[in-house]
Parts: C-alpha cells; structure tokens; sequence
C-alpha cells in the first residue's frame, strides 16, 4: 500500500488517467485477437518444434540446431499450450507475456523520471508499433530483450550481490536464447573501454564500479553462474535426454554458422533497411531521438560543430562522386552491405555520431545517459552491419532508444511546458494509428515493410480448410501431400496427421486428394491434368522496396500512409483439388 501511495502522490490525477489509459491500449494490443494475422514462416517453426516438445518430449525434444537458435525458447512454449492448447492464440502467448513485462518495467524506477518523461516512455512502450508488432510474434527475440530488462538491476538495485546475479545473468542468460549472445557481450565491454578511457575520474568509471560489484557481491555472481551452468546443460542435453548437446550448443556449432551467415541474404536490403524500419514505424520516435542527438552539439563546444559543418558539407561534394560507383560489382560492397549512396552516409554518420556523441555524455558524467546513447547507436550500426536483412533486430536499438529519449528529455525545460504536452497528444494519436494498422487492420499485408515474406490469408485458410474436412470429415478423411517450400509452413497445422505427408515415398501420386507444391511443376501438371483442379495461390508476399527510388519524400511518405512506393512480391504455389472428393 505504501508503493501505491507513493505512486498517487506522484503523479496528478490527470497522469494516472493517462496511465490507465496507455495501460488499457498497450495491453489489449499486445493479446487482443493475438491469433488474427497468419503465421510467418519462422512461426510455423518454432510453434512445430514447441509442438514436438509438448507431444512427445522423449523422443522429440529439441536438439539445437543453429538456423533455429537456442533451445530455451522450444522448452517455454510448451507450458502454453499445456495451459491453453494448442493454437495460434497459445503459441503467441510467450512473446505477448514477455512483451507485457517491458510495458511494466518503467514502474520499477518511474522516481527515476520526472512524471511527463515517464508519461513520454510509457507512451512509447505501450503504442510503438514495433514493439507490439514483435510481441505478437513468436522468436527468440523478446528473450533477449527479457536479460536487458534483467541486467536493469545492476542499476536500480541496492544489494552489491543482486548487482552481480544481474550482471553475470545478462552475460550468460543469452547463450541459451540465440547467438547474438556473442554480438552483446562485445558492444557491452566496449562501452566499458570508452567509458574507462575517457572518464576523467577513473574510480567512478564503470569498470571500477563493475569490479567492486564483483568484489563485494561475488555471491550473487558465483550463484547466478551456477544457475546458468545448470541451466545450459539441461536445456542443450533435452532435459538429460542427449548427452550430444554438451558438444552441440551454441560455444562450438552456433558461433562458426552465424559467422558464416553475414555473407547471407535471404532478403536483399541495404545497409539502411533497419534505420528504414525504425523510421518507417516508430516515426514519432525517431525524430524525437535525431532531435536529441542535435540537441547534444548545441552546447558551447565550438569544436564539435564545426566538425560537423565540415563533415557535412564534405559529404555534400562527395555525392556525386558517390553516387557514380557501382554497388553491384565487387566483394566490398557485398561485405559491407552497401547497396546504394545513402549506405556510405549512413554508415559513417551512425558509427561516428554514436562514438563522439557518448563521449561527450561520459564528459559531461552523465553515465546512465551514455550507456543508453552507445546501445542505441551501437545495435544500430551493428545489425545494419552483420546478418541478413530482417526486421525483427530492429527492436534492439528501439529498445535502449526509447529510454535514452525519456532519460534525455527528463532534466530539459522544454518538458515542463504546454508544448510537450501537445507532443504527447500527438505522439499518442499518431502512433495508435500505425500500430492499429500494421497490427491489425493489415497485419502480414504485402504492403508493410516490417512484415517481410509473410505467409498469406489466403494460403492458411486453405491449410484451415483441409484441417478441418480431415478432423470433420463428410464421407472420407482426404489425404494431403506438401511439397518444396509448402511444407514449412504446413506441418504446424498437420504435424502427427496420419493423413499428412511432406514426401511421396512409395505413394502414389493420385492416393492424396489435396496436394501442395511449389511453381513451376511440369511434371505434376501431367500426371494430375486429368483428375485434379488446379488453382494458383499466394503462399507468402512481401514489399521489397526498389532502392534506387528511395527519396526523403517516398520515405516520409511511407512512414505517415504505409504505402508502398514500389511493387509487392509474392511467391505463389499450386494447389492441386481432387474433383469431387467427397462424392465417392
């Protein structure tokens, strides 16, 4: 009662309406209809392996494999579906619940914020429509954010141990959850050099602090280590079940195939696609951070201005130089992921903004503010850089940016004026509309970039048809066979289906009343002429912005309507219909 009291004498009554407000829309976005859009195929196997694991974990429990990351995720999703069943709904109910703990998480430090800044972040966590978005998408990825939101403590807490159970958990917790466990610790210990280098006051540097953390709280570090350890080998070993998993986790088999994975891209994008798709959904705010980050050099250092004067305009003359290479061509280019002009300026300007402006927050002993300036710019840069192109990891800057925003503007005079409450006005009306949008009036459309190559309406209707004629049969159950790339999304809805199969085997052809299968298919088209319909389908599309087209008004276009400016994809497959199935 104590909390709760304090928490009212806080904030005016107006704010706690407002709460109460962005509490009741940040929660019935994230569950309500949770099952409405289609599996992505990345879904459909994760929700299939968790599926594995809840019908016959003896046998099929998982084995790590590293395009499917780490195992933690395949034991979590089974407790749903023992509680609720197995569904679309139930598989889902992991990444909402995580994603209901980020919306929570403020209130733990809100003394922390003036009352308009916590508004501000609270705002952000509860309507961004990509947060929302990833929270009602089953991956690995809201695990991840979970061991940020766990490593929080080692800043709030009051216990030197709790301190360093937080700190060695944020450290080991992801080698469990998806090898960018190996990307994290680098960026983290980076920061440290930075900030031990140029802190003026070494004993105040984060090393120090983290080493007396250690020192004085060894017993939380030596305890959540051991939890970890224990952890591990439960979890890569299926429950005791595989001695292998102690030689094929993710130390030995996932560094060596995710390293090889950069030269990959499944889905061809620019160095600037995740920039694209923080800007494209989040647009509130990422003008908000670009204004911070300006707002940093409008000090007195005359210095640093006319470093960026100067940058600037030499980025300027260098355009059409710029614009003359050939992107297409050469090893460099595929390296760095450069695919048009406005990746060379990006990559420079985000790489050194995020170096020189957390500089100057450690300068200023601003620390809190530097450590989440440098995770901003630092996920940024790096997931623009490394891997394929997907959306997904854009959630890791967002994720540090929104509380860099609200720590930023927190000590501002422009916080306590009517302004920025018109700015939260707007902030709420405009983002609630894209996240109604891309969530749920046209979740998994081609025309939403974060959606990618999603399966479509059309081609799981079908699946749910089919399902149902078997588990409700009018004469006869049918028999569907999968083909190619079908099968990925199919074998969710079919797994342990006697009347499935994803090969042919010894079967014959004509035996299966329902057949899937990729285009073109000749060889089907012959044998099936006769006594099967065929129908054409869309089994996933996706926009894929045409690059060259990219212009600041297409962009800020696509940001306010979420209309494309190029054309949408799709890759269709046949499905082919025995006639008049049920009428033998």
């Amino acid at each position: 009662m104590t909390w709760i009291n304090d928490f009212k004498t806080y904030f005016t009554k107006n704010q706690l309406v407002f709460i109460f407000i962005l509490l009741l829309c940040g929660l019935l976005l994230r569950w309500l209809q949770l099952d409405i859009r289609p599996f992505h195929h990345d879904e459909s196997l994760h929700a299939l392996y968790g599926k594995h694991m809840f019908q016959n974990p003896q046998i099929l429990f998982y084995k790590y494999d590293p395009m499917l990351h780490g195992p933690l995720l395949y034991h979590l999703i089974p407790f749903f579906y023992e509680l609720f069943g197995i569904s679309k709904f139930a598989a889902r109910m992991l990444p909402a619940t995580l994603s209901t703990l980020l919306l929570f998480f403020p209130f733990s430090f809100y003394r922390h914020l003036n009352p308009r800044a916590f508004l501000l972040l609270l705002t952000f966590l509860s309507l961004s429509p990509s947060l929302i978005y990833w929270g009602r998408f089953l991956r690995e990825d809201g695990l991840m954010i979970l061991t940020f939101l766990i490593g929080v403590l080692a800043f709030i807490g009051k216990k030197e141990s709790t301190k360093a159970f937080a700190i060695t958990n944020l450290l080991l917790l992801p080698f469990t959850i998806k090898e960018s466990a190996y990307i994290h610790p680098v960026l983290f210990f980076a920061f440290i050099f930075i900030d031990y280098l140029f802190e003026s006051n070494k004993s105040e540097s984060f090393f120090i602090q983290i080493k007396n953390i250690f020192i004085h709280g060894k017993l939380g570090a030596i305890l959540a280590t051991c939890l970890n350890i224990m952890l591990f080998i439960y979890l890569y070993t299926g429950g005791l079940r595989w001695a292998d998993g102690l030689y094929q986790n993710m130390f030995t088999s996932g560094f060596t195939y995710w390293f090889a994975q950069h030269q990959k891209e499944r889905i061809p994008g620019p160095f600037i696609f995740q920039t694209l798709i923080l800007s494209s959904y989040d647009f509130v705010f990422f003008i908000t951070i670009l204004s911070c980050s300006i707002h940093l050099y409008l000090g007195p250092n005359k210095k640093l201005k006319w470093f960026w004067i100067s940058s600037l305009a030499l980025m300027a003359l260098c355009y059409p130089l710029v614009k003359s290479f050939n992107f297409s061509s050469g090893s460099f280019w595929q390296w760095s992921k450069f695919k048009i002009p406005a990746d060379i300026y990006f990559f420079i300007l985000i790489f050194i903004n995020g170096v020189i402006s957390s500089i100057l927050l450690i300068r200023k002993r601003l620390k809190i503010l530097a450590f989440l300036n440098y995770s901003f710019w630092a996920f940024l840069f790096t997931y623009s850089f490394l891997g394929e192109r997907v959306p997904w990891l854009a959630i890791y800057p967002l994720f540090f940016g929104l509380f860099f925003v609200a720590f930023y503007l927190n000590d501002l005079k422009l916080i306590k004026t009517n302004k920025f409450r018109y700015f939260l006005i707007i902030t709420f009306i405009f983002t609630l509309r894209v996240a109604l949008k891309c969530n749920f009036s046209e979740a998994g459309f081609s025309n939403q970039l974060i959606s990618q190559v999603h399966t479509t309406d059309i081609f799981e209707n079908i699946l749910f048809k089919i399902k149902n004629e078997i588990d409700f049969p009018i004469q006869k159950q049918p028999k569907l066979l999968s083909l190619g790339e079908t099968v990925w999304p199919t074998s969710y809805f079919f797994f342990n289906e006697p009347n499935y199969s994803f090969m042919l085997g010894h079967k014959e052809l004509t035996s299966f009343d329902y057949i899937l299968s990729d285009l073109p298919n000749e060889e089907l088209d012959l044998s099936l002429s006769t006594r099967y319909q065929k129908i054409i389908v869309p089994m996933r599309h996706w926009w894929l912005p045409d690059y060259e087209k990219l212009s600041l008004l297409n962009w800020i276009n696509y940001a306010l309507t979420q209309n494309p400016w190029s054309d949408t994809g799709a890759k269709d497959i046949a499905l082919y219909s025995k006639i008049n199935i049920n009428s033998k």
